[in-house]
């Protein structure tokens, strides 16, 4: 079966887990979302579990639905494997473990 730039992002979750941001500002109407009901949310996500992926994907906030790391838009563009994509986030998450 083909993975799709969902899948890439289920796989990832950077974006969610506090390594690309620390902070999320999400619209009043996606309050309810969250435990905190405010317009700013810490990172890590609530809703990112144990394996990185995001337990409310399909509803998640805009700002979420929005958000395209480089490597997403290559993926998206054709212009890396989705394997390629893997070891892109994998390395970069290292390099930011490691500065």
């Amino acid at each position: 079966m083909e993975k799709t730039a969902n899948d890439l992002c289920q796989s990832c979750g950077m974006c969610c887990d506090g390594t690309v941001f620390s902070k999320m500002n999400i619209l009043e109407k996606e309050y309810h979302l969250f435990k905190q009901q405010q317009p700013i949310q810490s990172q890590p996500c609530e809703h990112l579990d144990k394996c990185n992926v995001c337990k409310i994907y399909l509803e998640r906030p805009k700002i979420c639905q929005l958000y395209e790391c480089d490597v997403l838009t290559e993926f998206k563009k054709n212009e890396i494997s989705f394997d390629e994509a893997q070891e892109k986030l994998k390395n970069w998450k290292k390099d930011l473990e490691s500065s």
